[in-house]
C-alpha cells in the first residue's frame, strides 16, 4: 500500500478496512507460547534487540510507508520521544547499531519500501556513516534528522516537527529512566500527543520552550516523584493553559504500567501487549503497534509476572496477549505463566454482609454450589473504592475451604469506612468478579471510674459498667512517672503505684479495648480518678544481688550453647542509659506477672525479678515482659560464662544448634578433617579492638591503643576461636589474631567526610598489611548513616569509583606490593538492598577480595543483608530459624569487660549472640585461613580462588530473601553460594577443577618489577559474568575449565605444552603469553600454537613498535564483538612471522608481522581456539590505554 497508513495483520487485530485481518504482513518471527492455552499468548522476537524491532514491523507494517522511522537501540530517549509520532504516522520505529546497520533491520527497510526515513537522535547515537546508508534505502533518497542537542532537546524537535500549537495534552517522561514512558507512549501515539523529556529535578530550556509554543491544555506526567520530582510537577503547572498537571504512576514501574494501562485501555481489549520492564528496547520497538491497535503495553520482570500487572490484565480481559521480545527478556515461564491464566471465573459469592464493631468487622456470604469452586480471597480498601481486582487494596484474607462462608477482621480502627471485596476461586485458578459492601467501623465507649492506690502497690479499676475484661490499653503514665496503668493476665485495668509516690488525686485517660457481655474489641476511653495515699513505714527491700542457692541451681536449665541458667529468675532492663527506669516500674511488672523484684542495679536501671516457683512457659513470659512500655531488654540469670559444659569440636549433635549451624553449614567439621587453621595469622579491622583478655582467643598482638569492643571480638571468635573445650569455635581453631581498632569515623553523609573517614580505614588496614603478621584481614564494615540508613546510590557509586577505581586507595592497598599476599574478606552491608556498601567499595572483584553476604540457619538470605551481582558469596551471619536459643544471631565470643563484676560472679559474660554481613565475614575469614593452613604456599589470589569457585558446592545456594526474624515480603530475584570450607580445602590440596576461566601463571616475574596487573585481569573477567579460578601452577584436571589464560613470563613445560595442546585439540579456547626476546614463555607459546593450527610455521620476528592497530582481514570478532575496539597500547611488543592474514588481528611498524593474532574454525585442529599479544604487559596498569578492558571481552567471547 502506497503512503497512507500502515495495516496491523500478523496479529489480526486491525485490517485495511477496520475489519477482520485477512492476511500476514509476512512470515514474521510470531510465534504462539502454547496452542492449547486458555488464553492465547504470541512472541514476536528475533535474534537480537535489533531483529525484534524488524519482527515487529514485520508483524504490523505493509510496504509502502509513507515515513520510517529509525532509532538508537543502544540508547533509549530519543526513542522514546519519537514513538509516539511513529504511532501517529501509522509506521514503525526500527533500532539500530550507532556506526552499523544490522542486517535483520536492513533486510525489513528493502521490505518496507519508505518513501523517506526520519532518524531519531543525532550523530552521537546514529552515525553519519549509517544515516548515508539508510539514504539508499529511501525510495527517494530523503533522510532527515530530528535531533537536539542532548535528549532533552531531541524530544523537543521531534515534538516541534509533528505536532501544532494549541494540543490538548502534552505527555512528559522522565530522560533518564526509560520504564515509565514504556508504557505512555502508546497512548500518546493514539491521542495524536508528544513526549517531552526532563530530567528529575529540573525543566531543561529547550523542553520549556517548546511547551511555551505548544500551549498545551492540560500535561499528564508518567512516573512519581522518584522519576519527576514535584518541584519539576509545579514548574509544569505554569506551562499548561488550565493548570491541570496529572500523574500516572505507581508504586514501581509495573504498576506504573499498570496505572497507565488502566487510565486509558477499558475492559475488553482485544489484545494486551507485555514486554520487559527491565530493558528498553523491545517496548520501544512495540509502541506504535500498540498505539495503533488501541492496546496496552505493561511491563514484567523477566522471571516472574508483577501482581500490578496480573490484575490490569485481569481488568482488561484481552482476547490475546503479545509478548516483545524472545526468553531472554521475557522467560519462558512467564509466558506460561500468562498462557495458563484464566482471566475471569463465572463464578461469585452471594448475598454479601458486613456487621461492624468498634476493632473488628464480621463478613458473611453464600458460595457458589459449582464442583469447581475452591474457596475465597478476600480484599480491604479505606479510600472509598472497593477492591475491584484481587490484586488492589490490602490482602485481608485467602480461604481455601470450600465450606467457609465467614469471617473476622480485626485489623481495623475505630469509627473507619471499609470497602471489602470478596472474590470465588475456582479449582483451576480462575478468579470471579468482585463482590463488594462497604462498612463503618463503630466509635469509641465513653467511660468513667474512682481507684485508690497505696505507694508500691496496685489496685484494681472497675469498669464493670461498660466493659467485663480488658483486652488491651494503651501505654499511660502519670506526668511524674510515679503512677502507670496495666493489664493483668485475667483482663484487669490496675494502677500502680510507685513506693515514692504523695497523697494526692489524679485524673488518667486510658484508651483501649475489651469485651462486653459476649462482643469484644470494643474500643473505650476511660477517665479515672485516682487517689494515691502514702504508707506511714514503707518496708522496704533489701536491692542486693546475692549467689542462689544450691537447690536453685540444681533446678538450673542448660543453654543451647553450653551454659546454665536459672529457672525462676530474670533479670530486666528498664528505661535507657541516659535515662534509666526506676524501682516502682519494676515492682509494677512484678505485681502482674506474680514475681518479687529481689536486686536491682538503679543507676542502670537493672532489676532481678524471681518467682516463688520456676513458670511454666519462661519464655511468654519473657515476651509478655518484653512488650512492656519502658523496658529495653530481658534477659536469662545465667549462672557462669559459657564453659565447661560446652560441646568439644567434633562431637556435634543436635543438643549444640544454635551456637554451631554457621560452622556447620559451612561444612567447618569436615574441612577440620584436613586443616584446622590453628598457625594461620587473621587480622581483625574494626570499630574497636579485639579484647585480649578473652578465655577463647589467642590474640597475639593489638596495634595502636586497645579500644576493647563487643563487635570486633564476636568477629574474632567467628573466625578464630579457640578449640580448648570452653566456650565456642572458630571456622579456624585459635588462630593468632592481630587488631587494629578505627575509633570514631563520625557519620555524616557528605562525601567528603566519608573520604576522611575511609582515609582512617586505608591507613589502618595499610598498618596491618605492612605489620607482616597477617594472612587474612577481616573488615566488617559498612557504609551506613548515624541512623543505620544507606548513603544515596549517587553518592554510593561516586564514592565506589573514588575508593575502588584503577587509582582508587583500596584497589591500591588490597592489588599493591603487600595488600596482594593477604586475603580480605568484607562484609557486604546492612540494609541498603543491591550492592556492597562499604567503604573498600568495588575491591571485591580483585582475587584476592572477597564480599560476604548473611544467611540464615535454613538458607534463606537475611533479611538485613545486601545483595546483587557485587556480591560473591554468603554465609551464617543471620540468625538460627527455628532453633532455641538462635533467635538472636549466631553465637560467638564477646568482650569481657561489658558487665563483669556488675552482678557478682555469675553474671559475668563472655559469649552472645549478633547478627549481621558483620558476622558473614569473619567466618569466611576463618574458612580462608584452613585453605592457607592446608596448603601455606598458595597465593592469596589461589586463596580467594578457591573459596568463590567451591562456594555451593556441597552447601546451599541462597535464592530466597525471607526470615521469620522480619516477615515483611522482600523481593530477591538472584542467588548466592554458601562458602563450603571441606571443598575450599580439597580445592587448595588439589588445584582448583572447575570454573569459566581458569587464569593460570604468576604474571611477569622479570627483574623490571613493571608486573603484568592479574588482579584487574581477574577483575575484569568477574565484570563480565565469569566464574574465575587461580593457579600458578597447571592443575591435573583441566576438563572443568571454560577456557585458560597463561600469563606468565617463564615458560611452559613440555607436559604442559602437550596438555595444553590436548585441551585445545578438544574443541577449547587458550590464551597464550608472548614477548619480545627477553621471556622463555614466547617459545613455548609458538609451539602450542605450531602444533594445534593447521599451517605450523609460526615464527618469533623480533621486537616491533608500541602502537598496535587492528587490520580487517583477522578474525571480525575480536574487532567487533561485543565491542568495537581498534587498536591497543602494548610495551615494546615482540611479534610472529608467518602468520597468515586471516589470523593477524593487530600489527605495529611491519604490516607483515602480527603482534595481536588468532585463530579458530578450520585453523584449529579440534575446532578450538587459540589467541596471542606480544606482550604480557599490555594489561599493566602502567602501559595500557582505554581498549584493554573492552579487548579482554572480546577475547574471552572469542575463545567461548
Amino acid at each position: 500500500m502506497a503512503g497512507g497508513a500502515a495495516v496491523l495483520l500478523a496479529t489480526g487485530l486491525i485490517s485495511a478496512t477496520g475489519g477482520a485481518a485477512s492476511a500476514a504482513v509476512s512470515a514474521a518471527p510470531v510465534t504462539t507460547v502454547d496452542a492449547q492455552a486458555l488464553l492465547p499468548v504470541e512472541r514476536i522476537a528475533g535474534d537480537d534487540r535489533f531483529g525484534t524491532s524488524a519482527a515487529i514491523s514485520a508483524a504490523s507494517v505493509e510496504p509502502g510507508v509513507e515515513t520510517l522511522f529509525i532509532a538508537s537501540g543502544e540508547s533509549f530517549p530519543d526513542a522514546l520521544a519519537g514513538a509516539p509520532l511513529a504511532g501517529a504516522e501509522r509506521s514503525a520505529v526500527l533500532l539500530t547499531a550507532r556506526d552499523s546497520l544490522p542486517d535483520a533491520v536492513r533486510a525489513e527497510i528493502r521490505r518496507l519500501e519508505p518513501q523517506r526515513i526520519v532518524v531519531f537522535g543525532g550523530t552521537g547515537t546514529i552515525s553519519a556513516r549509517v544515516a548515508d546508508e539508510l539514504q539508499g534505502l529511501a525510495a527517494t533518497g530523503e533522510v532527515d534528522r530530528l535531533a537536539g542537542t542532548d535528549r532533552f532537546s531531541t524530544s523537543a524537535a521531534i515534538s516541534k516537527a509533528s505536532t501544532e500549537q494549541g494540543v490538548p495534552t502534552v505527555f512528559v517522561a522522565s530522560g533518564e529512566s526509560f520504564p515509565d514512558a514504556l508504557s505512555g507512549a502508546p497512548i500518546a501515539g493514539s491521542a495524536g500527543a508528544p513526549v517531552l523529556l526532563t530530567a528529575r529535578d529540573s525543566l531543561p530550556g529547550s523542553v520549556r520552550a517548546e511547551l511555551q509554543r505548544l500551549k498545551p491544555t492540560r500535561i499528564v506526567l508518567f512516573g512519581g516523584a522518584g522519576t519527576i520530582s514535584d518541584a519539576v510537577a509545579d514548574e509544569l503547572r505554569t506551562l499548561a493553559t488550565s493548570g491541570d498537571v496529572s500523574r500516572l504512576a505507581g508504586a514501581d514501574r509495573y504498576s506504573t504500567s499498570a496505572a497507565i494501562s488502566g487510565s486509558s485501555i477499558a475492559a475488553g481489549a482485544p489484545v494486551a501487549f507485555v514486554a520487559s520492564g527491565e530493558s528498553f528496547p523491545d517496548a520501544l520497538s512495540g509502541a506504535p503497534f500498540a498505539g495503533l491497535s488501541d492496546a496496552p503495553v505493561l511491563l514484567t520482570a523477566r522471571g516472574s509476572l508483577p501482581d500490578s500487572v496480573r490484575g490490569e490484565l485481569i481488568r482488561l480481559q484481552p482476547q490475546k496477549i503479545v509478548l516483545f521480545g524472545g526468553p531472554g527478556t521475557i522467560s519462558d515461564a512467564v509466558a506460561k505463566q500468562l498462557a495458563s491464566l484464566r482471566l475471569q471465573s463465572s463464578l461469585a459469592v452471594s448475598k454479601l454482609q458486613a456487621v461492624a464493631e468498634s476493632h473488628r468487622v464480621g463478613l458473611a456470604w453464600e458460595n457458589p454450589a459449582d464442583a469447581a469452586f475452591a474457596g475465597v480471597s478476600i480484599r480491604r480498601s479505606s479510600d472509598g473504592t472497593p477492591p475491584a481486582t484481587p490484586f488492589s487494596g490490602e490482602a485481608v484474607a485467602t480461604l481455601d475451604d470450600r465450606a467457609a462462608t465467614s469471617y473476622v477482621d480485626e485489623t481495623v480502627a475505630p469509627g473507619s469506612g471499609y470497602q471489602y471485596s470478596v472474590f470465588a476461586l475456582d479449582a483451576s485458578g480462575a478468579i470471579g468478579a468482585a463482590v463488594s459492601v462497604g462498612v463503618d467501623t463503630t466509635g469509641v465507649a465513653e467511660l468513667s471510674a474512682a481507684v485508690t492506690v497505696s505507694a508500691g502497690s496496685a489496685a484494681t479499676v472497675g469498669l464493670s459498667e461498660g466493659i467485663d475484661r480488658v483486652e488491651r490499653i494503651d501505654p499511660w503514665t502519670s506526668a511524674d512517672g510515679l503512677l502507670t496503668a496495666l493489664v493483668t493476665e485475667g483482663g484487669s485495668l490496675q494502677i500502680s503505684a510507685s513506693r515514692t509516690v504523695e497523697s494526692g488525686e489524679t485524673d488518667a485517660l486510658i484508651t483501649g479495648s475489651g469485651c462486653r457481655a459476649e462482643t469484644c474489641g470494643v474500643a473505650f476511653a476511660a477517665t479515672i480518678s485516682v487517689s494515691t495515699l502514702t504508707l506511714a513505714e514503707a518496708a522496704r527491700v533489701e536491692y542486693a544481688f546475692t549467689e542462689p542457692s544450691a537447690d536453685r541451681v540444681a533446678e538450673a536449665t542448660l543453654t543451647v550453647a553450653g551454659g546454665s541458667a536459672l529457672a525462676d529468675e530474670l533479670l530486666v532492663t528498664l528505661g535507657t542509659d541516659v535515662e534509666p527506669g526506676q524501682a516502682w516500674q519494676a515492682e509494677s511488672i512484678a505485681a502482674v506477672t506474680g514475681a518479687l523484684v529481689t536486686a536491682s542495679f538503679e543507676e542502670l536501671g537493672v532489676y532481678e525479678l524471681r518467682w516463688p516457683e520456676p513458670p511454666a512457659d519462661l519464655a511468654a513470659l519473657i515476651g509478655q515482659i518484653a512488650s512492656t512500655e519502658g523496658v529495653a531488654e530481658v534477659s536469662r540469670s545465667i549462672l557462669a560464662p559459657i564453659g565447661d559444659q560446652a560441646l568439644p569440636p567434633g562431637d556435634w549433635n543436635d543438643d549444640g544448634q544454635a551456637g554451631t549451624w554457621h560452622l556447620r553449614q559451612v561444612r567447618a567439621p569436615q574441612a577440620w578433617d584436613s586443616s584446622t587453621g590453628t598457625d594461620v595469622p587473621v587480622g581483625i579491622v574494626d570499630g574497636g579492638t579485639v579484647a585480649d583478655d578473652h578465655e577463647d582467643l589467642n590474640v597475639a598482638s593489638v596495634l595502636h591503643a586497645k579500644q576493647p569492643d563487643e563487635h570486633a571480638t564476636h568477629v574474632a571468635g567467628l573466625a578464630c576461636a579457640a578449640a580448648n573445650g570452653k566456650g565456642v569455635v572458630g571456622a579456624a581453631w585459635g588462630c593468632p589474631v592481630t587488631s587494629i581498632g578505627l575509633g570514631s569515623l563520625g557519620s555524616d553523609t557528605d562525601r567528603d567526610s566519608w573520604l576522611r573517614a575511609y582515609k582512617t580505614i586505608f591507613e589502618s588496614a595499610a598498618v596491618m598489611a605492612a605489620s607482616d603478621q597477617v594472612r587474612v584481614v577481616n573488615m566488617s564494615l559498612g557504609r551506613n548513616t548515624e541512623e543505620g540508613g544507606c548513603v544515596s546510590k549517587a553518592l554510593n557509586d561516586e564514592l565506589n569509583a573514588e575508593v575502588s577505581e584503577a587509582a582508587g586507595m583500596f584497589r591500591r592497598l588490597f592489588n599493591g606490593a603487600t595488600g596482594r599476599d593477604i586475603v580480605w574478606t568484607l562484609s557486604a552491608g546492612n540494609n541498603c538492598g543491591v550492592g556492597v556498601h562499604s567503604p573498600m567499595g568495588k575491591s571485591w572483584a580483585l582475587p584476592n577480595v572477597i564480599s560476604v553476604a548473611a544467611n540464615n540457619s535454613d538458607g534463606t538470605l537475611a533479611w538485613f543483608s545486601n545483595y546483587g551481582p557485587e556480591v560473591e558469596v554468603s554465609a551464617g551471619g543471620g540468625y538460627g530459624i527455628g532453633l532455641a536459643g538462635g533467635d538472636e544471631g549466631v553465637w560467638s565470643t564477646t568482650s569481657t569487660q561489658s558487665g563483669c563484676g556488675l552482678f557478682g560472679w555469675f553474671r559475668c559474660r563472655g559469649y552472645g549472640q549478633m547478627a549481621g554481613t558483620s558476622m558473614a565475614a569473619p567466618i569466611v575469614a576463618g574458612v580462608a585461613a584452613l585453605v592457607i593452613g592446608a596448603r601455606p604456599e598458595l597465593t592469596a589470589a589461589e586463596v580467594g580462588s578457591c573459596i568463590v569457585s567451591t562456594a555451593g558446592t556441597n552447601t546451599p545456594t541462597v535464592k530466597k530473601r525471607t526470615d521469620e526474624k522480619d516477615t515483611k515480603p522482600l523481593p530477591y530475584a538472584g542467588s548466592i553460594p554458601v562458602v563450603d570450607a571441606e571443598a575450599a580445602v580439597a580445592c587448595a590440596k588439589e588445584g582448583p577443577t572447575g570454573g569459566d576461566v581458569l587464569l593460570l601463571g604468576g604474571g611477569d616475574r622479570t627483574a623490571s618489577g613493571n608486573g603484568t596487573d592479574m588482579g584487574d585481569l581477574a577483575a575484569a573477567f568477574a565484570s563480565f559474568g565469569r566464574t574465575v579460578a587461580r593457579a600458578e601452577t597447571m592443575p591435573d584436571d583441566l576438563s572443568g575449565f571454560g577456557q585458560i589464560w597463561y600469563v606468565d613470563t617463564n615458560a611452559l613445560s613440555g607436559e604442559e605444552v602437550d596438555r595444553l595442546v590436548d585441551y585445545v585439540a578438544a574443541g577449547n579456547g587458550v590464551y597464550l603469553t608472548g614477548e619480545w626476546g627477553c621471556c622463555s614463555s614466547t617459545d613455548t607459546s609458538i609451539e602450542v600454537i605450531n602444533r594445534v593450527t593447521t599451517g605450523g610455521d609460526v615464527a618469533f620476528a623480533g621486537e616491533d613498535g608500541n602502537d598496535v592497530l587492528f587490520t580487517s582481514t583477522g578474525p571480525k570478532s575480536l574487532r567487533t564483538s561485543p565491542n568495537a575496539v581498534n587498536e591497543l597500547l602494548a610495551s615494546s611488543p615482540g611479534s610472529l612471522s608467518g602468520v597468515a592474514p586471516r589470523n593477524t588481528v593487530g600489527v605495529a611498524d611491519d604490516p607483515s608481522r602480527a603482534v595481536v593474532a588468532a585463530w579458530n574454525g578450520s585453523d584449529v585442529e579440534g575446532g578450538g581456539k587459540v589467541a596471542i599479544v606480544m606482550d604480557i604487559n599490555w594489561v599493566a596498569q602502567q602501559y595500557r590505554g582505554p581498549a584493554w578492558k573492552p579487548f579482554v571481552e572480546n577475547l574471552v567471547a572469542c575463545l567461548d
